[in-house]
């Protein structure tokens, strides 16, 4: 049973049942190992690297979600992903070990994935396809504001059982 509590004088509950649209990133909660493969910038296209992911809830209001490279325990990125309700939108913020920050609008339906930013230095792309215990995914940037793009990496996540 989830405790009430109080603000601004009404009585409310903290579940994610108050936003539907939250409900649909449950399939994404737990534990994932990744692999990425064609990235342009490893040594060959050939190159693998393999990684661990989690999502986990925040407060049944949020997702966070941890990347890492290898065995290491530190995060190479960190996100959290919300829905704006006036908006009717998920957004990403993100931030990685590099210090860069960037923002990410976002759609998800259970089975279809992405995630985009149109910023000023480059426009950046996520898109995946979930199936179950799996999500192939790919990462593609635009330097000429999206008129052509330009495949950075694919990625494949299993999730633990």
């Amino acid at each position: 049973m989830l405790e009430p509590f109080k603000t601004r004088g009404f009585v409310c509950y903290n579940t994610v049942m108050n936003k539907p649209r939250l409900q649909e990133l449950e399939v994404l909660i737990g534990n994932w190992e990744w692999t990425m493969s064609n990235a342009w910038f490893l040594d060959s296209l050939e190159t693998t690297v393999v990684g661990t992911a989690s999502f986990e809830w925040i407060d049944n209001a949020f997702v966070l979600w941890r990347f890492k490279l290898g065995t290491s325990d530190v995060p190479e990125s960190v996100s959290v992903i919300g829905y704006s309700s006036p908006a009717e939108r998920f957004e990403v913020l993100y931030y990685d070990h590099r210090g860069v920050s960037r923002i990410f609008d976002m759609s998800f339906d259970g089975k279809h994935w992405s995630m985009l930013r149109q910023d000023p230095d480059f426009y950046q792309r996520f898109t995946a396809q979930v199936n179950g215990d799996t999500i192939a995914a790919a990462w593609e940037a635009s330097e000429d504001k999206g008129k052509t793009w330009r495949k950075d990496f694919d990625l494949l996540f299993t999730k633990d059982k």
